[in-house]
């Protein structure tokens, strides 16, 4: 079914995966795990400078994935082509990129060290899945193409 409708199926995903990691995770923290608070000028336009960007990166991936991928962001649906442009031009995960924008904008518009500690386990447990899962994936489904757009476009940013 997500293969059929990739709108539909990113949806889902986005509901089942991003909204897990970016909502009910910073949630359970703010909720039952309060570490450490602080203040600072300026905390709370940075925080809505990040939230609004990785939200606006999370789905302008999203509609690359669909429109250009020919598919979604779940694992189970992957899109049938390589996507290299939009934000893919400057990073080779702007989706991942934009969900710890998100995370790290929460735990500065909250002023919770937890949410912050999150992203950034959140982060090297998305490099560990990125080096041994996404990416030699990838080079055994798109081949030299992939390889070539890896020395063009960095990992992140």
């Amino acid at each position: 079914m997500l293969k059929k409708h990739p709108f539909l199926g990113s949806v889902i995903f986005t509901f089942i995966a991003p909204a897990f990691v970016a909502g009910v995770m910073p949630f359970i923290l703010l909720s039952y795990l309060r570490v450490a608070t602080f203040h600072f000028p300026g905390r709370i336009f940075m925080a809505s400078l990040l939230l609004i960007t990785g939200l606006m990166i999370y789905i302008a991936c999203v509609n690359s994935f669909i429109k250009k991928g020919k598919g979604t962001p779940s694992p189970t649906a992957p899109p049938t082509q390589l996507v290299v442009s939009g934000l893919y031009r400057y990073s080779r995960n702007p989706m991942y990129v934009g969900i710890i924008s998100i995370i790290i904008g929460e735990g500065l518009w909250f002023a919770e060290a937890s949410v912050l500690i999150w992203a950034a386990l959140f982060l090297m447990g998305v490099h560990a899945w990125i080096l041994n899962y996404e990416e030699p994936k990838l080079r055994s489904c798109f081949g030299s193409s992939y390889h070539d757009y890896c020395q063009r476009v960095r990992r992140w940013v």
